[in-house]
């Protein structure tokens, strides 16, 4: 299972709550197309792999910090790839990437050389070649200017790709399970350089807000809230507080989250009764 970036998480709990400038708002789509991406990469990849060891988001630090969206490792050879979600026109010209206005964008196969760089340095003590490859997503995606020897794999070869991966006749060995579990043990679960939207607590708006449009919801009963006409979702109290939990820990620290500010983060359309009701029982079943 894929973990969500923090960043992301933060912006999809300060999104309803607050106005994002231009800049966030961009920061915030790209975040949430990339998460999509690779999770949808995952899901028509990993199931078809039993043959090789697959580690999803591997964070190193040698030199430098580098991210490791998807690596496989097959009996043959190492796969390192990452995936972008891009859509539309893309043009490749000089070793410089642009998008359909020829506006510069970062390169993603200098992004990719870098760190397969950083891979090797840690696998210099294992004989395993290494095939590197951006991989997109995004079946509206076009490149002018690359090559047979691009290293990409557009979404229309992805199947071909995997079919490949998933033939390879050789078994993985011992030294194959060893290069996996030196790279999990040198996983920096934390990114030190990942930057988190900055807000403040105080100005954000309360209330329940849907998860699927972002709307404010109304109470409908004393047992249900219904959103707004846009998409008709309902949602149970139970519900309603366990999101509240979830959001207000990860804003606050579970040391900061009291009833009251439970109460005051839904808008006040949850007493106080049924929040210690709820906290008390998620206690009790080892879901705070």
């Amino acid at each position: 299972m894929r973990i969500k970036p923090k960043n992301l998480q933060l912006m999809e709990i300060l999104h309803p709550r607050m106005r994002f400038t231009n800049i966030q708002e961009k920061q915030f789509l790209d975040l949430k197309s990339g998460f999509e991406g690779e999770c949808a990469a995952d899901a028509m990849m990993d199931p078809y792999l039993d043959n090789c060891i697959v580690i999803n988001d591997l964070c190193l630090q040698a030199n430098r910090f580098c991210q490791i969206d998807k690596l496989i490792i097959a009996p043959s050879q190492i796969y390192l790839l990452e995936i972008k979600n891009y859509g539309g026109t893309f043009i490749y010209k000089d070793k410089q990437f642009f998008n359909h206005k020829m506006e510069e964008r970062d390169n993603p196969f200098l992004q990719l050389k870098r760190t397969e760089q950083q891979l090797r340095m840690f696998m210099a003590g294992f004989n395993f070649p290494i095939h590197s490859r951006i991989v997109t997503m995004n079946p509206t995606f076009h490149m002018h200017g690359s090559t047979l020897e691009t290293p990409l794999i557009q979404f229309g070869q992805l199947e071909k790709f995997v079919t490949f991966v998933a033939g390879d006749r050789k078994r993985l060995t011992s030294e194959h399970s060893e290069l996996a579990r030196y790279l999990r043990e040198s996983h920096q679960t934390e990114n030190r350089y990942e930057q988190l939207m900055p807000f403040e607590f105080v100005k954000l708006e309360r209330g329940v807000f849907c998860t699927e449009c972002e709307k404010r919801m109304d109470t409908l009963t004393q047992k249900k809230f219904i959103c707004c006409p846009n998409c008709q979702c309902v949602i149970s109290k139970k519900e309603v507080i366990k999101n509240a939990l979830e959001e207000l820990n990860f804003l606050l620290g579970p040391k900061q989250v009291k009833t009251k500010v439970i109460q005051e983060w839904t808008g006040n359309q949850i007493n106080r009764r049924s929040i210690q009701r709820n906290r008390l029982n998620g206690d009790r079943t080892g879901h705070s």
